[in-house]
């Protein structure tokens, strides 16, 4: 009796959904890595990068999901009556003041801004992890 074949299920992408972008690479240093790699056959190298436009959104997204389920956060940001648990690498990628406390330590696994309102420092945070900044004349008074 013959083995039964396995019904595999694709999943269905909506093409419209998809957005690819495609650049040319820079051909005359890989023809050069191509000359060095292969002893000069004479064969070009051609290099084509796709480009995912939904990659960098999502990523933001997992981020900030991660966050809400204070899943994997290292580092502890506090005012004077709130706490907030973040991400070191998100933190210091969009911020100077704290790469500039993370590169000096970074063991560092809290930071209190005790001049900073809670209110005020939940949007900056927002703002780090989404891109979006909402502002209102609550927030702009902390």
């Amino acid at each position: 009796m013959a083995p039964k074949k396995k019904n595999v299920k694709k999943n269905k992408t909506d093409i419209n959904e998809l957005t690819i972008i495609v650049e040319d690479g820079p051909l005359s240093k890989l023809n050069g890595l191509n000359t060095f790699l292969e002893g000069g056959n004479g064969f070009s190298c051609v290099s084509t990068e796709f480009s995912d436009a939904f990659y960098s959104p999502n990523l933001l997204e997992g981020l900030c999901r991660m966050r809400l389920e204070n899943f994997l956060c290292d580092l502890i940001i506090g005012t004077k009556t709130k706490s907030f648990d973040v991400h070191k690498v998100v933190m210091a990628s969009c911020s100077d003041y704290f790469h500039n406390i993370l590169k000096k330590d970074p063991s560092t696994q809290r930071v209190d801004l005790n001049d900073v309102s809670p209110l005020g420092l939940a949007t900056v945070i927002a703002y780090a992890y989404t891109g979006k900044l909402t502002l209102s004349l609550y927030t702009i008074g902390s």
